[in-house]
């Protein structure tokens, strides 16, 4: 044979195949394209120069490894689609002469000339649009763009080496399938489907069981912290059963439409049903998939859009003012005394004086004293063996000058608020302390602060007898366990009428007061912070994940759409010859029309029905574990993941139009 014989060969069975390979190649360029744009931000200096830019290079380049593995998972996934479709002419092939090492040669060829194409078209398409990205995630971190364009060679190493092992490792995989077949199973293998499987009533209860416990726990999760702990065990636990409930519950649901002798014997469900349980073994793990990616991208586009829309919201919750000045006592001095409270005013007064000196005006001053213990809470009483709730004690006399209220409280009353917990009692005990009674709400306290940046669920008590409770505590419960972890201090925290660029300055001239005042000591255990100094490194964080989180959406919705596209092709040959059977006893093309919208609506829609449910119980999971970024905006969080869940099943519904009329062709001719 001549040189140029396989090369040709394997080009005109791409061409004449193009209805399932051009969906697949059009993949593997976005894939291609997607992990270029974000290696190429990987390798952008400009991000390690910028405020918080070790946060966003940490995000980036966990991006890139997330896209790769994706891709490497879901291009070897969809391969098999045309693999198995390409199987009965590889069997002719083999009939007419041709041994397994040359239809190797052919394969060789093809993924050759695919690989090659698609590298070079998405390495181009990214290169052409990772300036755009790059403005655009400049938008998003609110930062200045820079009009150079620059092609790094590293980014483009990269890509085309992951890319070409994964496309080798794809080659890898047909040269095994083709050395295990023989000829006449390749000839027969298109026709071959798989044995009606019986429903397996016991895997089906484990998958139930795997998504009740995973719902139970996504539900019944108090903790932020715990929420993001338990989060991927969660995930597996749902992935799993998931797929056991959809392998088998669908052949159950089979068996029950077939016994339903008024639904099954007509003729717009009689085909389309048998057809269905005759291999709903692997369209099962197929729509699980589709269950799963569907989940997937509503749960990245609800957390990751939320986070960004309410990234004003999570700054100044962590910085409830513009400047924060902290003096942290905790273990080292124990309760306040006369020294501390003198370090206390030297610090105001200090920081009140440049105030005055540069002419700006405080406003919204946040002045307060505070008690920080750890523990656990039973109910009323704390446990100090565990440490699972920060409770906070606040000087009744503080709580009043910040709310500009004059509330009496006895001894031991309190006023309480809650962060990320819900406590319902009348009292609460300290072990080995006093009981306080709870007479009221303190829900107009702006004092959480630095306290509330905590990840740990939150109380927060006013006492009338502040330093009645601290001394107690100090000296009846610490003797008992040196292990408790407990802080006492005081924040200084306000707001000035400046901008941006003026805050800083203020802020940087109030520092080198304080460093240079002549009695410095109390600078030993003191801390302030500056919210505009640190929002470049928020806004990088919250930026980098929401720009992360467009790309995986649109990655996890291209695999989404190819699964439904190769999933309705696939059965659209494998019934077409039952559809043209049925045709030639009687069925009209109206009949036929109604078979398939009957077939495709029963299971189509089922998956993206798992995937808003498995949203629904997930979603108070997902808002615990935004709480640990300082988002508490309840109600943002709840109308980004409807309209994400309605977006997203807009699209779901076109890609059914699409897909649906592409298997009506395939049966119709």
């Amino acid at each position: 044979m001549k040189n140029g014989f396989y090369p040709t060969l394997a080009l005109n069975t791409i061409k004449k195949n193009r209805k399932l390979y051009l969906p697949y190649i059009l993949t593997c360029i976005g894939m291609v394209m997607m992990f270029y744009i974000i290696s190429s931000l990987c390798d952008n200096p400009v991000y390690n120069e910028m405020g918080g830019g070790c946060s966003l290079n940490i995000i980036l380049h966990l991006g890139q490894f997330v896209i790769a593995v994706f891709a490497f998972l879901f291009l070897f996934y969809t391969n098999s689609f045309l693999v198995r479709r390409r199987n009965k002419e590889f069997g002719l092939y083999n009939v007419l002469g041709m041994d397994k090492r040359k239809l190797s040669i052919i394969a060789s060829f093809e993924a050759l000339i695919i690989g090659v194409f698609t590298m070079a078209v998405g390495a181009l398409l990214g290169i052409l649009l990772s300036k755009l990205a790059d403005l655009g995630l400049m938008k998003v971190l609110q930062h200045e763009a820079t009009l150079s364009f620059r092609v790094p060679f590293q980014a483009v190493a990269m890509t085309l080496g992951i890319f070409s092992a994964i496309f080798f490792v794809i080659l890898l995989s047909s040269f095994i399938k083709i050395r295990r077949t023989n000829p006449l199973d390749l000839l027969k293998s298109e026709n071959v489907g798989e044995k009606p499987p019986k429903g397996n009533l016991l895997i089906a209860g484990i998958g139930v069981l795997l998504l009740a416990g995973a719902y139970f726990i996504a539900v019944s999760i108090k903790s932020p912290i715990d929420a993001f702990t338990i989060f991927f065990v969660a995930v597996i636990m749902v992935i799993i059963g998931t797929y056991m409930l959809f392998t088998t519950g669908s052949v159950t649901l089979c068996t029950m439409l077939k016994k339903n002798k008024g639904y099954y014997y007509k003729k717009n469900h009689f085909v389309s049903i048998s057809s269905m349980s005759y291999r709903m073994k692997r369209n099962g793990a197929g729509l699980a998939s589709i269950c799963i990616l569907c989940t997937m991208v509503l749960v990245v586009m609800s957390s990751t859009v939320s986070l960004f829309i309410g990234s004003e919201d999570s700054c100044r919750s962590m910085y409830p003012r513009q400047m924060i000045f902290s003096e942290y006592f905790g273990s080292f001095f124990g309760t306040f005394d006369a020294d501390q409270e003198k370090n206390i005013a030297i610090i105001r007064k200090t920081v009140d004086k440049e105030i005055a000196k540069e002419g700006y005006e405080k406003k919204n001053v946040l002045d307060y004293r505070y008690t920080s213990i750890y523990g656990s809470v039973e109910k009323n009483n704390v446990d100090f063996d565990e440490a699972d709730t920060e409770i906070s004690f606040i000087p009744l006399e503080d709580y009043n000058k910040m709310t500009g209220k004059n509330v009496k409280l006895k001894k031991d009353e309190a006023l309480i608020k809650c962060k990320s917990y819900k406590y319902g009692e009348n009292t609460i005990k300290m072990e080995g302390c006093r009981t306080l009674e709870i007479v009221g709400d303190a829900d107009d306290l702006q004092a959480m602060g630095v306290l509330s940046s905590q990840m740990t669920p939150g109380i927060y008590l006013v006492v009338g007898d502040f330093q009645g409770v601290t001394d107690e505590f100090i000296n009846k419960v610490i003797p008992r366990n040196e292990n408790i972890s407990y802080t006492t201090g005081w924040n200084y925290m306000l707001d000035i009428n400046g901008d941006g660029e003026e805050q800083i300055g203020l802020y940087d001239k109030i520092q080198d007061s304080l460093t240079s005042a002549e009695q410095n000591h109390y600078l030993d255990y003191f801390n302030s912070d500056c919210a505009e100094k640190n929002k470049s490194d928020f806004y990088q964080t919250y930026g980098g994940l929401f720009f992360i989180g467009i790309l995986l959406s649109l990655v996890f919705m291209f695999a989404t759409v190819l699964i439904i596209y190769y999933k309705q092709i696939s059965e659209g040959y494998e019934d077409k010859e039952n559809f043209h059977i049925m045709q030639m006893v009687g069925m009209n093309k109206v009949d036929i029309k109604k078979s398939i919208n009957s077939q495709i609506l029963t299971v189509f829609f089922v998956p993206l029905v798992f995937a808003v449910t498995h949203m629904a119980f997930a979603f108070p999971l997902i808002w615990k574990i935004l709480q640990l970024f300082n988002l508490y905006n309840f109600k943002l969080i709840l109308i980004v993941t409807i309209c994400a869940i309605l977006v997203f099943g807009l699209i779901y519904a076109v890609v059914y139009k699409i897909t649906s009329n592409a298997y009506y062709k395939i049966v119709k001719d």
